[in-house]
C-alpha cells in the first residue's frame, strides 16, 4: 500500500494524503513542523521523522528502548539545527564557504510518498529541491530524495539520493550525522575500524592509522575514518543489543564525542550528556562527490539491531 504526492507545498500536504492505518501517522511536531511516525506492525519498532531537516528524531523498540539520543535542550527554531537524532548534512561537511554542515538539516522538506508492504516493512520518502533560499547559499540546481524504512529484520535503512538537475556539474559532501543513545561512553566499543586511515581533527587534522581492534573513547574524539572497508559495530555492555552499521557508497565514517569541557559550551545539550551518546556518522566527506548534469548518486546506510540469544 502506498500513498504519494508530487512535491506539494507545505500548506497543502495533509495528513490523509500520507497516513496508512496503524503504521503511518502524521503529527504536529516541535515549533509547528509536521512529523511522521512509522510503526512496524510485527516488530513494534517506531521511528519519528520531522519534515524540518528530514530529521530522524526517534527510533524506539516496542518496549520503549531509545536507540537514538535526542537532547532535552534541542532548539526547534527556523534556521537552527536540531541536536540529536540523525541530521542530514548537505552539501558541505563542517565549516567552509557556506554555513556549517550545509542547509539540508535546517530546511523544511516535503513528503513524496509513504508505503507499507506485505511483510510490514514501512517507509516514508521525503524530498528537497533547490529554491531561492538554497541558491542564495549554494547556487546549484539539485534534488534530494531521502527514503527512511523500518524492516522486519529490526533494521532502520536510510537511503539518500542526490540528483543534479542543472546544466553544470557540481561537487558536494554529505553525511548522516547519527547520534546513538548509550548508557555510558566509558563502556562503548566500536569494531570494524582497525587498520583504517583517519584524519584526527582534535590533533590538528593529522593523519594516522587505527591500531585498535575495538575503539574505545576516554576523551574528546573527532575523527574521519577514510574509505572504511567493512561494517562497523557499536556495543555498550549495559545495553541488551549491538548495532551493526552497514554502508553502500558512503565510504567514510566519523566518530565524534565532545567530551566534558566542550559539552559545557554547548547551549543545546546538558553538560553531562556527553556520557550518553556517541556519534558514528557515515558519509562522503574526504573526497567530495562530483556530479554531472542529469546524473543521480545514491547511498544507503543500514542500522541493524542485533540482540543476543536468550
Amino acid at each position: 500500500m502506498s500513498h504519494s504526492a508530487h512535491h506539494q507545498d507545505k500548506e497543502i500536504q495533509k495528513s490523509e494524503d500520507f497516513e496508512i492505518p496503524h503504521v503511518v501517522q502524521m503529527h504536529e511536531g516541535p515549533a509547528g513542523h509536521p512529523s511522521i511516525v512509522l510503526t512496524h506492525s510485527i516488530t513494534g519498532d517506531q521511528v519519528e521523522v520531522y519534515l524540518y531537516g528530514a530529521h530522524v528524531a526517534r527510533w524506539t523498540t516496542k518496549d520503549g528502548q531509545e536507540l537514538l539520543y535526542m537532547s532535552k535542550k534541542a532548539v526547534f527554531e527556523e534556521g537552527k539545527a536540531i541536536r540529536g537524532g540523525v541530521p542530514v548534512i548537505f552539501p558541505q561537511f563542517g565549516p567552509g564557504p557556506i554555513q556549517n554542515h550545509g542547509f539540508a538539516r535546517n530546511t523544511a522538506w516535503q513528503v513524496i510518498k509513504t508505503h507499507v508492504d506485505a511483510g510490514g516493512n514501512v517507509s516514508v520518502q521525503l524530498g528537497l529541491r533547490a529554491s531561492d533560499f538554497s541558491r542564495k547559499i549554494w547556487d546549484h540546481s539539485f534534488e534530494l530524495t531521502y527514503t527512511i524504512t523500518l524492516s522486519v529484520l529490526k533494521t532502520l535503512t536510510l537511503c539518500l539520493a542526490v540528483k543534479n538537475t542543472g546544466k553544470e556539474a557540481f561537487s558536494f559532501q554529505t553525511a548522516l550525522h547519527t547520534y546513538f543513545s548509550i548508557q555510558n561512553i566509558n563502556d562503548v566499543k566500536i569494531g570494524g575500524l582497525w587498520n583504517t586511515q583517519f584524519i584526527d581533527k582534535v590533533r590538528g587534522a593529522i593523519q594516522d592509522k587505527e591500531q585498535r581492534d575495538l575503539v574505545t573513547i576516554a576523551q574528546e574524539v573527532d575523527r574521519v575514518y577514510v574509505s572504511v572497508p567493512t561494517k562497523t559495530v557499536l556495543s555498550d555492555k549495559n545495553l541488551p543489543y549491538s548495532l551493526y552499521l552497514q554502508r553502500t557508497d558512503f565510504p567514510d565514517v566519523v566518530v565524534w564525542n565532545p567530551w566534558a569541557e566542550k559539552a559545557k559550551g554547548l547551549a543545546d545539550m546538558d553538560a553531562e550528556d556527553y556520557l550518553r551518546f556517541v556519534c558514528i556518522e557515515v558519509g562522503r566527506i574526504n573526497e567530495p562527490m562530483r556530479l554531472n548534469p542529469g546524473v543521480e548518486w545514491t547511498a544507503t546506510h543500514t542500522i541493524e539491531r542485533v540482540e543476543p540469544a536468550a
